[in-house]
């Protein structure tokens, strides 16, 4: 489950990808995945091709399925870099 407190709406396209990634929960208010990108048909349908047999272990699962909104919350897509603020 993904919590971001001071969640706020993206602009443009960047709201839009985010929207699909990421819902609240309408009973506990909390931020939660809408699509896993694990389970995206590009992973599983291509897997043999990639030289898997088997499915994403749980948790390179749940690493793929958390990055995926971190990259678009933190991406600028003009510039095509993703920043990160160190503490």
């Amino acid at each position: 489950m993904i919590c971001i407190d001071n969640f706020r709406r993206l602009p443009g396209q960047m709201g839009h990808a985010m929207g699909r990634l990421v819902m609240k929960d309408k009973r506990t208010g909390k931020m939660m995945l809408r699509q896993r990108m694990s389970r995206h048909p590009y992973f599983v349908r291509l897997r043999e091709a990639a030289g898997r047999n088997r499915d994403f272990r749980p948790e390179k699962q749940s690493l793929y399925d958390s990055a995926w909104p971190l990259v678009i919350r933190r991406g600028d897509f003009a510039t095509s870099v993703v920043t990160f603020k160190g503490s």
